[in-house]
């Protein structure tokens, strides 16, 4: 029984890990591309890591709310 629950916890644990570094490496690609791009083409204000963080957060959060938005509008179509 214990090992179950261990084998539950190392799969949430990696699942939690990969996650967050695909999280951070989305953010550090992100200001990458801004601060290469915009800044040496357009001129534009070069990007710092919590600029890149918070945009990252709320596409991420947007899309949540988005999804379970459209799984809780088709649960109720699915009621009628």
């Amino acid at each position: 029984m214990t090992d179950q629950n261990d084998n539950k916890k190392n799969k949430y644990l990696k699942a939690v890990t990969i996650g967050a570094t695909l999280f951070f490496a989305w953010c550090i690609l992100l200001m990458w591309s801004w601060n290469v791009l915009a800044v040496d083409l357009f001129e534009l204000p070069a990007a710092q890591f919590k600029h890149a963080f918070a945009l990252c957060s709320v596409t991420m959060s947007m899309f949540c709310f988005l999804r379970i938005s459209a799984k809780s509008r088709r649960h109720l179509s699915n009621e009628d």
